[in-house]
């Protein structure tokens, strides 16, 4: 594994953990946060090695000061969890900062009305360990974007053409704590969670034409849409450690509950402008109501210990539960009651359960500079869903084994080789297998498919590693993963123009490529980074009326050099970009962005200053090129991203006696994930 800190980023002193994730090579986040590794979004996000509410866009409220590491493992072990087919990102939260009392505040002013605060504090006396974090964020930005879709209907070739722009406000308010008890030096109880209450109101104004094959203009319209949406999420954790003859054999057993809650109230209302609309069709609303309780249950229970000195074992249980619950309420405008009546079309109550069972084992031995690690995960899982109002139950159980190998030879001078093979399986979700996803575009509507297997996939790598240099260290790997009845977004065209998707099981999918980091340090003054990923992503499938085979080649780059100028001066510049590439079918085109900080240390660098600009030459949006037999459509998003933040930092008790420079990443072999304490 690979394992990052925040300081390698100076603008997440007043940053989120989205900031740092954002900035970890191979990582890319999209205009929804949705996130991704290697071009693959099906992640894996743990919390200290657990399960956890916060995930993807969510993490915005985590404030980045509470973060000690994260951790990037591309090809894990038996002993995780096997989904996420590019891997497991695990954030690994701060919780014993030094011996001594100690702490921190951040407060933070951005451009367009940006504000937050945050604060630490760690506490020891005797056997008690306590942390304390909190943080809040009050942000607002824009978005703006249009889609432009040619397609056959009923009356011929026509074409739509939507404006969209919208402005989003939202307030976040983060809390964690965790407290240890050390009974004696071998022996530890923990109790600890996070708490998040959010508040997001959005508006946004869609203004849509319909013209015909000549231009004449057919229909002219605009859908103002509101989103009052009210968010309540925790973790609890409970713990429990036992060592026994070593730091390497111990008995770790874990429980974890996530809760999270939403409520969203979308009021809307359509405004038609041209003169041929129906009588009593102006002004019309609309409202879609959206209430969703996620409850997961994970214990978790392993047990390591070394057999003489080659050799180590490890042996566990993992169980989880989970209980969703998503409830759709559509409503729109009926003439002859004169109000608004549910659309049972748009509507329904969606409850997701299942339970997964695993056992797993791994062996690693060691036989002068050669490691080895093999191991394997038995998976029971039971799987339930149902949609209430139409009627439709849906039962799949499945077992399935997950085998994994790893091995790296040390080579002379700091080097290392290593390969390793894991077979990974990704389960649809329940916001995939529900049938109603997100109708509030009505020209551009999401459906989930209760009918969606898991797709399994087969992940190799090979790794070289060139470290213990004093100004240049070089990391490089080589992946392949290959997976069957693949679970692809699929999108199709009606008669009306309105594009469709839904996730189906189709073909097999190739992902294939080659990954390289290189840390030079060649002066006191300077440091840099960059990272390079060039892959393939081939998917083949047939359906009735075509054949589809879209791959192509996309590079990705990061660029991170930091300056160390006179009388306590830092400068950072940061620089992404990544080609086109292809999707099942069409095109994504290019993103790129440049980011600019430089911070000052004040008051014996207990304080710091540190003013940033993200994506300087506003470059960073997304926009994407589809088409089929019946459609052809081009569609670009893009959201406020070049912000301007100037933060303060004091650092409370120990802390303040060290304040480094930006680290280059540190590298683990893939033999040694068990070091990561999970």
């Amino acid at each position: 594994k690979k394992v990052y800190t925040p300081s390698q980023l100076m603008s997440a002193v007043s940053g989120s953990a989205m900031d740092v994730l954002n900035n970890i090579p191979s990582v890319n986040l999209n205009q929804d946060g949705q996130m991704s590794f290697r071009g693959n979004d099906n992640l894996t996000i743990l919390i200290d090695g657990k399960p956890s509410s916060l995930t993807n866009a969510s993490l915005q409220q985590v404030p980045a000061q509470a973060i000690e590491s994260i951790e990037v493992i591309s090809n894990p072990s038996a002993k995780f969890n096997p989904e996420g087919t590019a891997g497991i990102i695990n954030i690994v939260m701060r919780k014993n900062m030094s011996k001594l009392n100690s702490g921190s505040i951040v407060l933070g002013v951005g451009t367009n009305n940006k504000y937050n605060l945050s604060g630490t504090y760690n506490y020891q006396y005797k056997k008690i360990n306590l942390f304390l974090n909190y943080g809040y964020r009050n942000e607002e930005r824009w978005n703006n974007g249009f889609s432009n879709r040619n397609f056959q209907s009923n009356a011929g070739r026509q074409n739509f053409y939507q404006d969209q722009q919208g402005t989003k406000f939202e307030i976040n308010n983060f809390f964690r704590s965790n407290i240890e008890y050390s009974l004696n030096d071998k022996t530890s109880f923990s109790i600890g969670g996070n708490f998040n209450v959010g508040v997001k109101n959005e508006y946004t104004t869609k203004t849509n034409t319909n013209r015909d094959s000549s231009n004449v203009l057919k229909d002219e319209w605009n859908r103002v849409i509101s989103e009052f949406n009210n968010s309540i999420s925790y973790d609890i954790n409970l713990g429990f450690k036992k060592e026994y003859s070593s730091s390497k054999h111990f008995l770790n057993i874990d429980f974890v509950q996530n809760y999270n809650r939403n409520e969203v109230n979308n009021p809307i209302k359509e405004n038609y402008f041209t003169s041929n609309y129906i009588p009593g069709y102006s002004n019309l609303p609309y409202e879609i109501y959206n209430w969703q309780v996620r409850v997961t249950n994970n214990l978790k229970i392993d047990y390591s210990k070394p057999i003489g000195d080659r050799y180590y074992f490890e042996m566990g249980f993992n169980g989880q539960w989970r209980d969703h619950n998503y409830v759709t309420d559509s409503k729109k405008y009926v003439a002859s009651y004169q109000e608004l009546k549910t659309d049972s079309t748009y509507s329904n109550d969606f409850r997701f359960m299942d339970d997964i069972y695993a056992v797993y084992g791994t062996m690693s031995a060691k036989y002068n500079n050669l490691s080895l690690k093999g191991g394997l995960r038995l998976e029971q899982a039971n799987t339930r869903s149902d949609n209430y109002n139409k009627g439709n139950y849906y039962n799949y159980n499945y077992f399935a084994g997950f085998p994994s190998f790893a091995a790296s030879y040390d080579l002379p001078r700091g080097q290392k080789i290593s390969a390793s093979y894991s077979r990974r399986i990704n389960r649809p979700g329940p916001g995939q297998l529900n049938l109603v996803q997100d109708i509030a575009d009505p020209m551009s509507i999401r459906l989930g498919n209760p009918y969606v297997k898991p797709e399994y996939i087969n992940s190799f790598e090979i790794g070289y590693v060139k470290s213990k240099m004093p100004k240049f260290a070089f990391n490089t790997n080589l992946y392949y993963k290959h997976s069957l009845d693949a679970m692809t977004r699929f999108v199709t065209s009606d008669s009306m123009g309105r594009l469709i998707v839904q996730v189906q099981n189709l073909g097999s999918n190739l992902n294939a490529g080659w990954e390289a980091i290189f840390n030079y340090n060649p002066v006191k003054w300077f440091s840099g980074m960059f990272s390079s990923n060039v892959s393939i992503n081939e998917l083949s499938y047939k359906t009735a009326t075509r054949e589809y085979k879209n791959g192509n080649w996309v590079w990705s780059g990061r660029v991170n050099a930091t300056f160390k100028l006179p009388k306590e001066f830092d400068v950072q510049l940061v620089g992404f970009y990544r080609t086109p590439s292809k999707t099942p079918q069409g095109t994504m085109l290019y993103m790129s962005s440049v980011d600019f900080t430089i911070r000052k240390k004040i008051m014996k660098q207990r304080g710091l200053i540190t003013l940033g600009i993200s994506d300087i030459f506003n470059t960073m949006r997304f926009s994407i090129v589809t088409g089929d037999v019946n459609f052809n459509s081009e569609f670009l998003r893009k959201t406020e991203t070049r912000i301007g933040n100037i933060s303060f930092k004091y650092n409370l008790g120990s802390e303040g006696k060290k304040n480094n420079s930006p680290k280059p990443a540190e590298t683990r072999p893939n033999t040694s994930d068990s070091d990561g304490g999970f």
